[in-house]
């Protein structure tokens, strides 16, 4: 169940429309700093969703 403090955002990834809710405290991301935050707060939901999202993201590949 979600919140009205729970604002809502949609991210278009690989062509799909994916709804997510952010933490209006806790900004949303799946950069290296943001999984890196997420394990220093032992906030695992919100690890587990970035590194599902940075899975289906084609990531450049190393050396270019």
């Amino acid at each position: 169940m979600t919140s009205s403090a729970e604002p809502r955002r949609r991210l278009l990834l690989q062509g799909q429309l994916v709804e997510v809710w952010e933490d209006p405290h806790l900004s949303f991301g799946w950069s290296e700093d943001h999984l890196e935050g997420y394990i220093d707060l032992g906030a695992w939901v919100s690890l587990f969703n970035a590194v599902m999202l940075r899975a289906a993201v084609p990531q450049p590949a190393l050396g270019s």
